[in-house]
C-alpha cells in the first residue's frame, strides 16, 4: 500500500475491516483498570434488571479497541486529537464484532478522520470519528462554569458535579496493552503515556458510578485531548450536569481530566438513565476513590 510519504497515512478512502470478540473477563478487567464497575458491566444479576438484559461491554472498551485498530494500522507515534463516539446498540459478551476503519482526509492537512462502526448481530453498535496526527496536540481551556437550573430528574439537577483524582502506574498501561493489543510506542517506555481510552475511562468510572451512577446508559461522547499524561501522574477527573430532558430521560454533561490543574481532555457525554435510581429517596453513591 503506498503511504504518504510526508505523514505516514495509507491514502484517503482506504478502509480496514478487523473481527473482534469481547469476554466477560474482558469486561471485569477493563472495569479493574479504569475504576468503572457500573453493575451494567460487571454485575449479571442487576444487569438482567436493565431493559438489556444482560451485561454490556464498556463504551472506553469499544473506543479503546477502535483506537488500537487504528493504532496497529498506521503504525508509528500517531496522536489522537479528538475522538467522537456514538453506541446506538449494546455490545455483549461472547459474540462476534465486525469493525470497519476508513480514512477520510480532515480540513487540518496533518490530520487524518478515521470514521469507524462496529457491527453485530443487532446491527451497528457503536460508530464514531477519530481525529489523528503525527502533529502535537494543542493545549485546550478550562471549559465555563454551568449555571444551576429549576429542572429536577430523578432527583438529578444541572450543576451537580463528581470529582474524582487517581494515578495510573506503568503496570496500569501494561495491563491495558496486552488487553487491547496496542504497539502504540509510547505505551512501552519506562514511563508510558496514558492511553487516551483510559483517560477516558477516567471519566466513565464516575458517570457510571457516581453522577448519573449505576445503570447509566451512554449514547453519545466527545473526547478532545489536549496533552500526554505520563503514569504516576494525579489525573482529576470531572463530569458536570449542564442539561436535564425529563420526558426522554436524557441527561448532558460536561466531562474534563485535569493534570496538575491543566485541562488534559475536554468533552461531552449524553446518557439514558431510564435504569438508574432516584436520588430522591436514595443516597448517591460515593465519588470517593
Amino acid at each position: 500500500m503506498t503511504r504518504v510519504k510526508d505523514h505516514g497515512f495509507p491514502p484517503n478512502g482506504s478502509d480496514r475491516t478487523v473481527g473482534l470478540r469481547f469476554t466477560q473477563h474482558d469486561f471485569d478487567l477493563f472495569a479493574q483498570l479504569s475504576g468503572d464497575d457500573n453493575p451494567i458491566h460487571v454485575d449479571r444479576e442487576f444487569a438482567a434488571t436493565t431493559r438489556f438484559g444482560r451485561t454490556v461491554a464498556h463504551g472506553m472498551l469499544l473506543f479503546a479497541s477502535a483506537n488500537a485498530a487504528i493504532n496497529r494500522w498506521i503504525g508509528g507515534r500517531l496522536n489522537l486529537h479528538e475522538q467522537q463516539l456514538m453506541f446506538p446498540a449494546p455490545t455483549f459478551a461472547d459474540e462476534d464484532v465486525a469493525l470497519n476503519l476508513t480514512i477520510q482526509p480532515d480540513h487540518d492537512t496533518t490530520r487524518r478522520r478515521i470514521d469507524f462502526a462496529m457491527t453485530t448481530s443487532l446491527g451497528e453498535s457503536c460508530r464514531g470519528r477519530a481525529f489523528v496526527g503525527f502533529d502535537e496536540l494543542r493545549p485546550g481551556r478550562s471549559a465555563p462554569a454551568v449555571r444551576p437550573t429549576e429542572t429536577t430528574l430523578k432527583g438529578l439537577r444541572v450543576g451537580m458535579q463528581a470529582e474524582r483524582t487517581r494515578v495510573l502506574s506503568p503496570s496500569h498501561v501494561q495491563t491495558f496493552v496486552e488487553l487491547i493489543r496496542d504497539p502504540h510506542p509510547g505505551y512501552s517506555e519506562s514511563s508510558p503515556v496514558v492511553p487516551p481510552a483510559l483517560l477516558g475511562g477516567a471519566v466513565s468510572d464516575l458517570l457510571g458510578v457516581s453522577l448519573p451512577g449505576p445503570g447509566s446508559n451512554w449514547l453519545k461522547q466527545v473526547y478532545r485531548f489536549h496533552r500526554h499524561v505520563r503514569s504516576g501522574a494525579g489525573i482529576r477527573s470531572s463530569v458536570t450536569i449542564t442539561r436535564l430532558r425529563p420526558p426522554k430521560n436524557l441527561v448532558n454533561l460536561q466531562t474534563e481530566v485535569d493534570v496538575d490543574t491543566k485541562p488534559a481532555v475536554s468533552g461531552e457525554a449524553l446518557l439514558l438513565v431510564s435504569d438508574v435510581a432516584d436520588r430522591s429517596t436514595a443516597p448517591p453513591p460515593s465519588a470517593d476513590g
